[in-house]
């Protein structure tokens, strides 16, 4: 549980979030539920507060073992103690329990339910939310042995699926590590078959020190795949990537989903070619500039319009030229 904040976390927290979910909630006219990882200092729900609804789920780990389970009960009073000391209790629900089990069983190990879920039987119950936050400190996890199945990536696949015929905004960070990269080379091997696959070999090639890259070809294709099953229309913008806490290696997602056809699914503007297009940003010493790496086919001028919200001041190098309509 890695709760110490960073420079580089905090200007995508505050400059790159913010005016996301700042034009959403002006787009629905009201703001958002929101469901995710506060944190015991409620650092997102502190600086998004003005385009919150009063009905915010924050959900905290409840582990077996008695040294991380007095560490984790800890945290959740803290928690309990930021929201009463910034004036966020009301409306705040505590959930206890891994996350993805949350979201998987539709109940909290104390099997409390998340509070925008509707009233059919919890396995089957749909979510309302506006906003998910997940901060997967972990990476994206492993291969339970007997099963062949990876609980996160299961759980943001259903997390989808609850949210059926309501459309929301997903922010999704992950740490590079994890022990998915055999099946992250199949995946990428597989999409190579498909149209767009001469752009894959690229990101194929990355080594052990790009995993990022490698992450940033496959979350955008499985969210958005996941997504058109449920009806959805998913749009991704640029991931960003950047060192968190105790050097830890991030990249964050941001992910629109606006229900399109709950019948025969939704069809995305954004298909494989145009996804691993999208230029690979990275925030340093608080600012959001370019990464230095980016795939031979990325048009960065052609991605500016889905950046532009980003104030010029908090960017830097060629991305705060283009943001000021300069040349790079």
């Amino acid at each position: 549980m890695a709760f110490a904040d960073s420079e580089n976390k905090k200007v995508v927290r505050d400059h790159w979030d913010l005016p996301i979910l700042t034009r959403w909630s002006s787009g629905i006219a009201r703001k958002l539920t929101y469901f995710g990882l506060t944190g015991p200092r409620m650092l997102d729900l502190l600086a998004w507060s003005a385009v919150l609804d009063r009905r915010r789920d924050a959900v905290e780990e409840m582990p077996k073992a008695k040294a991380k389970r007095e560490q984790a009960d800890e945290a959740a009073a803290q928690l309990q103690e930021s929201a009463l000391r910034h004036g966020l209790a009301d409306g705040l629900e505590i959930l206890r329990g891994d996350v993805g089990d949350v979201i998987v069983d539709g109940v909290d190990a104390l099997g409390i339910r998340p509070q925008m879920s509707d009233l059919q039987p919890a396995e089957r119950a749909r979510f309302s939310y506006d906003l998910h936050n997940l901060d997967f400190d972990g990476g994206l996890g492993f291969i339970v042995k007997r099963t062949g199945e990876a609980p996160r990536v299961d759980a943001i696949k259903k997390l989808i699926e609850r949210q059926k015929g309501h459309s929301f905004v997903l922010m999704l960070t992950v740490n590079v590590r994890n022990t998915l990269g055999p099946n992250i080379e199949d995946y990428l091997e597989r999409l190579n078959r498909q149209p767009a696959g001469d752009m894959i070999g690229w990101y194929q090639a990355r080594g052990d020190g790009e995993v990022d890259y490698r992450l940033k070809a496959v979350i955008p294709i499985l969210v958005r795949a996941a997504a058109e099953t449920a009806g959805f229309v998913s749009r991704c913008h640029p991931p960003v990537r950047y060192i968190g806490h105790e050097s830890a290696r991030m990249v964050h997602f941001c992910f629109e989903l606006t229900t399109e056809d709950k019948i025969f699914g939704g069809v995305s503007p954004q298909q494989d070619g145009q996804l691993l297009q999208l230029p690979m940003l990275e925030a340093i010493d608080g600012l959001i500039g370019l990464a230095s790496l980016q795939h031979s086919s990325c048009d960065i001028a052609a991605a500016i319009p889905d950046i532009a919200f980003l104030a010029p001041d908090r960017a830097s190098g060629q991305l705060a030229e283009l943001l000021k309509g300069g040349s790079p």
